[in-house]
């Protein structure tokens, strides 16, 4: 697996960055510890960067294993991703909060 130019242009969109975020608040929302679900958003990251889609997640072991592998020699890049989308969020979505946005983006 390697960081694809469609993956980088996908993980920059702020409809990414909203699906992440709307991820995150259900996984909270579950009670999901947040270690678990910083984990489910690295392999997200991942995925995607890779430029598979977020619809459609690794079926097999091998794609599991193949997608671990690239998120623990990518923590940096997948960090700095991660950042990138709490930053444009913060900046796009100022006065309304998450929980509200995430509400229309579910039933897409």
């Amino acid at each position: 697996m390697q960081i694809t130019e469609n993956g980088k242009q996908e993980v920059a969109s702020l409809e990414f960055a909203l699906g992440l975020a709307c991820s995150l608040v259900d996984l909270h929302a579950a009670g999901v510890p947040d270690e678990l679900a910083n984990a489910v958003a690295d392999h997200l990251i991942g995925w995607v960067l890779t430029g598979h889609c977020v619809d459609r997640m690794p079926m097999t072991s091998d794609e599991w294993a193949a997608l671990q592998r690239f998120c623990n020699s990518h923590a940096a890049e997948i960090g700095d991703v991660f950042v990138a989308c709490v930053a444009m969020l913060h900046k796009t979505l100022p006065l309304l909060t998450l929980s509200q946005q995430c509400a229309p983006h579910r039933s897409e």
